[in-house]
């Protein structure tokens, strides 16, 4: 198995869900920012100002990869 480190953010409260990772010029390859909500709903996301190029993986309350 491979293992390999990522440095993630963490987006807990609203307000750093909202800000998220909006106006970030960089963001290096290994780095990444999760966004966790209180309960498992249904999520959208409005990426306004964000210059980089994203990709978002949703995660369920097992830790399984869902989408």
């Amino acid at each position: 198995m491979n293992n390999h480190c990522f440095h993630i953010e963490i987006a807990q409260t609203q307000e750093q869900r909202e800000r998220g990772l909006m106006y970030r010029q960089t963001l290096k390859e290994d780095a990444g920012m999760f966004f966790i909500f209180p309960q498992e709903d249904f999520q959208s996301f409005w990426m306004k100002n964000t210059p980089i190029p994203l990709d978002i993986i949703w995660i369920n309350k097992e830790n399984k990869i869902v989408h």
